[in-house]
Parts: C-alpha cells; sequence; structure tokens
C-alpha cells in the first residue's frame, strides 16, 4: 500500500482498491497503474504515477486533481470498467491516544506464533478487544521490540490488512491479526515478548465511508460510522453505533441502525443482538414499545399488600384499560429505600388474574425482568399491586415506581 500525503493532516482521503479482475472479468495479476495525478503546491506541481497493487489499495487524499482524476480522468475509468472500487472516507482521531486500554500502545498476544513474515506480509497477534481497536487498514503502526530473526524490522509501516477473531493458526475469537507489507524471504512464525505497538498518528474515533472499508477495529472508544451500501459481518466494538444499508438482521453487526430489506423498515440491532422495527404507525404498520408508569407514595402495610396507582387513583378503583392488541415485554421496579428484612412480589394482573410477576429481594433498591410474553386484547383490565412475600411489619420504602412495557402490533 502508499500513501502520497500525511493523513492525519488530510483526515479526508479517497482509497482506491485493486478488485482483481479486468473489465471483461478474465483475472487481473497486474497493478494498475494511475498516471494523471499531480503532487504537490500551486507552480511547484509534478506528475506521479501511483500503483495499486494486486490485492491491495491506495489512500489519495483529497484535492482538485484527484477528483479531476476521479470524475474525468484514468480513476473514473477504471472504476467504470470494474478494474478498480472506490471509497471516499473521512477519519477523525484521538492524537492522545496511542492504542491499548491506557493509550500507550498494545503488547502482542500470548499466543505461539504472535509473528511472522509469510508471502511479503508481516503479520502480528493481538488480543480482541481493547487491544485490537484502532489497528485498522490504512492506519500506520509503530512496532518495536522485535528480536531474533525480526530484529531488522522494527519501524512504522501502514497496515495493509486485518483479520479480527484470527490468530496465525486459525480461527480464534480471542485473538485479533493486523498485517503490513514486508519484502523479504519468508521468516517463520515466533513467539516474541515486550513487542509493543503504538498508533503514533493517534486512534481513530469516528469514520465516515462511503463504502464501508474501515470498519473492522473502530472499537468501543469510537462515536459513530456511516456506511453506504456496505455488507457488514462480525461485531462492532460496545459503544459502535453504525448506519448503512443490509440484507437482512444476519447481516449486520449489534449497535446497527440499518434497513431491512425484507420489509423495507428501518430497524436498530442492539447489544444483544435484538432487532427492534422503528418503523412508527401509519402505512409503516412497525411495532411500538410503550411504557406506562405505575407508583406509590406510601409504605406497604402492615398487612402485607397495597395496590399501584396509574394516573391519579390506584388501580383496584380505576385500572389501565388496553386499547389495542399488545404484547407484555418486561417491568421494572424501584424503590427510594431499601428494605433490608422483607421481599416484596409486583404482581402484574389481567381482568383479575395474575399473569407476571417480578420478586424485589430485601436488600434491593430495584430489580428488572425482560421475560414477559402475556398477549393482551382490547379492553383488557390491568392492575399492579406489591405483595410482601417474605418478613413482616411495613415495608421500609415510601415511593415506589413501576415501568411496564408493551409491544403494539
Amino acid at each position: 500500500m502508499a500513501t502520497i500525503e500525511d493523513k492525519p493532516l488530510t483526515p479526508l482521503f479517497l482509497r482506491l482498491t485493486h478488485t482483481g479482475f479486468h473489465r471483461d472479468g478474465s483475472v487481473n495479476l497486474s497493478s494498475v497503474p494511475i498516471y494523471d495525478l499531480e503532487i504537490g503546491l500551486a507552480y511547484g506541481t509534478r506528475k506521479q504515477t501511483i500503483y495499486i497493487p494486486v490485492g491491495g489499495f491506495v489512500d489519495l487524499p483529497i484535492a482538485p486533481r484527484v477528483l479531476l482524476a476521479l470524475s474525468e480522468g484514468t480513476i473514473g475509468k477504471f472504476v467504470r470498467d470494474g478494474i478498480l472500487a472506490v471509497d471516499i472516507i473521512a477519519r477523525f482521531r484521538d492524537f492522545s491516544d496511542c492504542g491499548g486500554a491506557a493509550g500507550a500502545g498494545v503488547v502482542l498476544a500470548a499466543v505461539a506464533p504472535n509473528v511472522e513474515r509469510t508471502g511479503g506480509k508481516l503479520c502480528f497477534v493481538v488480543s480482541s478487544g481493547s487491544d485490537s481497536e484502532g489497528f485498522i487498514a490504512g492506519e500506520n503502526v509503530r512496532i518495536t521490540g522485535l528480536t531474533g530473526a525480526f530484529a531488522s524490522l522494527n519501524g512504522t509501516f501502514p497496515i495493509t490488512e486485518v483479520n479480527k477473531t484470527e490468530s496465525l493458526t486459525g480461527i480464534s475469537p480471542l485473538f485479533y491479526t493486523f498485517c503490513v507489507d514486508s519484502d523479504g524471504p519468508d521468516i517463520p512464525g515466533a513467539l516474541l515478548a515486550g513487542v509493543i505497538a503504538t498508533l503514533p498518528d493517534g486512534k481513530v474515533n469516528v469514520e465516515l465511508s462511503s463504502a464501508g472499508s474501515g470498519l473492522s477495529g473502530l472499537g468501543a472508544n469510537s462515536h459513530a460510522y456511516v456506511a453506504g451500501d456496505a455488507v457488514i459481518t462480525g461485531t462492532l466494538g460496545a459503544g459502535l453505533l453504525a448506519f448503512c444499508n443490509a440484507f437482512s438482521v444476519g447481516t449486520v453487526p449489534e449497535n446497527t441502525v440499518y434497513l431491512d430489506i425484507a420489509t423495507g423498515h428501518p430497524f436498530f440491532k442492539d447489544i444483544a443482538g435484538t432487532p427492534f422495527d422503528l418503523t412508527l404507525g401509519g402505512g409503516g404498520g412497525g411495532a411500538k414499545v410503550r411504557a406506562y408508569q405505575f407508583s406509590i407514595e406510601k409504605k406497604v402495610p402492615a398487612f402485607g399488600t397495597l395496590f399501584m396507582s396509574y394516573g391519579r387513583q390506584p388501580t383496584s378503583a380505576a385500572p389501565l384499560v388496553v386499547n389495542r392488541i399488545a404484547t407484555l415485554a418486561g417491568a421494572s421496579l424501584a424503590v427510594d429505600l431499601i428494605d433490608g428484612s422483607r421481599d416484596y412480589d409486583l404482581l402484574i394482573n389481567v381482568n383479575g388474574t395474575t399473569v407476571e410477576s417480578v420478586t424485589l429481594s430485601s436488600g434491593s433498591s430495584k430489580v428488572i425482568d425482560t421475560s414477559f410474553s402475556t398477549v393482551l386484547s382490547a379492553s383488557d383490565e390491568i392492575t399492579a399491586l406489591l405483595v410482601r412475600s417474605a418478613g413482616a411489619g411495613p415495608s421500609t420504602f415510601k415511593n415506589a415506581a413501576v415501568s411496564l412495557e408493551m409491544v403494539e402490533a
């Protein structure tokens, strides 16, 4: 891979990727030359031919001549002929974060082997998770601490390949491999200690991409990822939100907003892998989640039972009336003071019959249950009450609040 300018100073760049094919669909095993680029400042420009390597890519900073080559020149011709693929990428970074949990780089994973050179690629293995964040294709990596047969290979290189959930011996969710170009004879894999990989340009924490080239490895500290026609596989770090088109829920990672091709509805896939239809009523007909609030503002009395209120009246006198078909999805209960000697059950009744319950154990201030599955019909009446299930005497807490979730069809 080659870069013409210092990318941290030019966060908006064009990535040209060798597709491996000629215009007629035959295999292309030759690099692709770009002749019509001028590099340098005004009045001091020079022609420079850039070669896109087989199986690789080149990042070009966005400049007038690059855009002209894309719209009218050799870049545009090769893209239209299917010889090159183009991706416009904007990356923003934290210059003080050099990778790893402490921002000072990462040590190679203690797995044999954790470094090898084969087929012109020098590859390193780090642990998955925070150790792998930011080590993405196109970013510079600085390697120090190599010894033995690898001692002469310390230095700074652009990352040309990343492989999530892989070690140098095969698939493993515990590891993450990144590679740099390295000419020379193959060097058998080895387990080296004290090798440190850092991100000298800082860690990318926001990426905007037209085709999704750099998704792998952004990680938990990334703020956003916006892609065009990417079909994404694998997982995102917790806290990373992606926006993209997708074919089905199986093609997108967690924490992604996407358009489902089967329904045409926008969906959000949460960190647990559960998809939620974001269409709100109308012609979309998507499901809606509603939360209903119940409360008490006095202690559960000594005899141990107290109906909760919906609005200003206790549900024993004024129940919540369901106005359409829905499904109870879950409930949460929170109290203002911990009761250290009594347990309480939150009972959810439909038409006078208990259908769901949640237990608040002594010593707890809150409880959440998302396993409800009761189907409701229009005109069903819901009441909620707290019943002491262990201990004696009035409750310690005086205020309690319940949020009852329903999914409406």
